[in-house]
């Protein structure tokens, strides 16, 4: 038995690139050109468009045998710039596939078009047809001359090849593999399991994170391929998959895409549902070590494809270390605590002054934490806002003697807060004022125990990490105290210690759920700390005066721990808009 064989001649398509609009947009223009014309494809200059005098996209295509027309506008949104690029067909004047290209800067993004444009928009290019034309693809009876040694590489064509998928890292990992897996077995490849690539690698002592030990292992296994992908939780409600395919013959990373949904599950639909589109044509494209190679692996750049819900970068060309789009602009909190307090004397020289201590009481408390600019921006000015907060004891009376005194306690603050967001985690600083007073009502027989009313400068540091939907929160902050009170029994007063200086320090660590999105419970533990040296002088009343026989002490301290439950809210980030 024989076989025949047939040389098939594509003819190839014949393309203008009209005028793009925006900031920056004639460079990256010219980078779809350097895109086309290293395909072989026709370009046909603007000027010969302008010729034929119509506006009519399917009577240009007619008179010059168009097949497509390219459209592109350029964007810059914060420091990131965007180019939508449109391939309209000649034959009905419609475009038949917009892609969106990102980068962090103009030139980054040129670059990122050049290499994406044809891995993303070429089968678009070579499907449209020119007016009168009897087919996609079809320049018009081949005019052009130009026969390619062979048909361009479809996505997920090429033949089977046998590709060997790695264990995926992060939340959901398996369940984006096996969406990669079915994938590749629906378009005719051959999946070897990740077990199989560990057992080789054991046995040839090869690295899987290197070029030479893919060789090595992709050399034991036959394998055309090697593809390896983790999994990112962003933000509050945002998953990528970023999924790499490094060729068997040499090791190298031939293309990548990131695969982006709102949950663990519809980034592993996602990934299942256009894994062909974004990296068929790398699959086709490798070949084993030692094995002819069937095609020039093309290396698949950083885009944004809007047909589907996915975020495509290039780790080479793109920086993502923080939530896209607009960050949270608030959080309110409520709490609801169990507040002690401690009040003692150091060095009390004839002991004979009174401490105090509370605990614990019902105290109750709202903060909240604003940036202004996260409304409206990505930039850094979305991440300077203000934060304030207030607390207060409920119904707390104190006991002495067999006799009780009203109670009552004041604390708040203000400040100025700026964050430092790392995907999900944040670090941030703050710089404001704060106070707290803790006073007895004043009747007959109340206990010899000052009242306090601070007031300080507050400047501190503090963090939250998540682990999925659990937080760890930390801070802790130094108080410069100004002062604690000088009217009427006041500490600072001229009844008790006028000469007396303090300072302070305060921390808190909770531990927080988040049952909704945006909602969460948290439970923690608080101190607020004071430290006084007194100064006492001969001639204070407290010390008897010039008589003596009163009361001195060297120092005090002023202690107020907290238990605390608080439910919050924060407004969810706002995904970046689609282009």
């Amino acid at each position: 038995m024989f076989a025949s064989s047939a040389t098939v001649a594509w003819a190839q398509p014949r393309v203008t690139v009209n005028e793009f609009s925006g900031p920056s947009s004639a460079p990256v223009r010219n980078q779809v050109v350097r895109a086309l014309i290293n395909e072989s494809v026709v370009v046909v200059p603007s000027s010969d468009v302008e010729k034929v005098g119509s506006s009519d996209p399917t009577t240009i295509s007619a008179q010059l045998e168009l097949n497509a027309f390219i459209d592109g506008k350029v964007t810059k949104r914060g420091r990131r710039f965007s180019a939508r690029i449109s391939v309209v067909e000649g034959a009905t004047g419609k475009t038949v596939r917009s892609m969106t290209f990102s980068a962090r800067n103009a030139k980054s993004l040129g670059n990122v078009v050049r290499q994406g444009f044809w891995n993303r928009l070429g089968d678009a290019v070579q499907g449209a047809g020119a007016a009168g034309a009897g087919g996609g693809g079809d320049s018009g009876g081949g005019d052009s001359g130009i026969v390619p040694d062979e048909a361009p590489i479809a996505s997920g064509g090429g033949g089977g090849k046998t590709v060997v998928v790695l264990s995926f890292s992060g939340p959901g990992g398996d369940r984006v593999r096996s969406s990669v897996t079915g994938a590749l077995s629906s378009d005719g490849h051959q999946v070897l399991e990740a077990r199989d690539a560990e057992r080789a690698a054991n046995e040839e002592g090869a690295d899987l994170d290197s070029s030479d030990g893919r060789v090595a292992v992709a050399r034991s296994l036959r394998a055309d391929a090697i593809i390896t992908g983790r999994v990112q939780k962003q933000g509050r409600r945002r998953y990528r998959a970023i999924i790499t395919v490094y060729n068997g013959a040499d090791g190298e990373k031939v293309g990548q895409a990131t695969f982006v949904s709102r949950t663990a599950a519809g980034v592993a639909g996602s990934a299942k549902q256009r894994f062909g589109v974004e990296l068929g044509s790398a699959v086709a494209g490798t070949s084993a070590p030692g094995a002819a190679d069937s095609g020039t692996p093309r290396r698949v750049a950083s885009v944004e494809d809007d047909e589907s819900p996915l975020d495509n970068e290039d780790a080479d060309e793109e920086e993502d270390s923080g939530p896209t789009g607009k960050p949270s602009p608030l959080t309110v909190a409520v709490h609801f605590d169990g507040l002690w307090r401690s009040f003692n004397y150091k060095d009390d020289l004839f002991d004979n002054l009174l401490t105090y201590s509370l605990g614990p009481a019902p105290h109750v408390g709202v903060d909240a934490q604003w940036y202004p600019a996260a409304h409206f921006t990505d930039g850094f000015a979305a991440n300077i806002g203000l934060e304030g907060r207030f607390g207060t004891i409920l119904g707390v009376e104190s006991e002495f003697q067999g006799e009780k005194y009203g109670t009552s306690s004041i604390d708040w603050g203000a400040g100025l807060r700026v964050r430092f967001p790392f995907d999900r985690d944040e670090l941030y600083g703050v710089v404001g004022l704060g106070g707290r007073s803790f006073s007895l009502d004043r009747k007959a027989g109340v206990p010899a125990i000052p009242d306090v009313s601070y007031m300080f400068l507050r400047a501190g540091l503090g963090g939250t990490f998540w682990l999925g939907p659990v937080s760890l929160r930390a801070s802790g902050a130094y108080l410069i105290v100004f002062g604690a009170g000088t009217s009427g029994d006041s500490i600072q007063s001229d009844n008790w210690f006028p000469h007396s200086s303090a300072s302070g320090l305060e921390g808190t660590a909770e531990v927080g759920f988040e049952f909704t999105e945006g909602f969460e419970v948290r439970a923690g533990f608080t101190l607020q700390y004071f430290a006084y040296t007194l100064n006492p002088e001969p001639d204070d009343p407290i010390a008897g005066g010039t008589g003596g026989g009163g009361s001195v002490a060297g120092g005090a301290s002023d202690m107020y721990p907290a238990a605390m439950l608080t439910l919050s809210y924060t407004i969810p980030a706002e995904p970046a808009p689609e282009e």
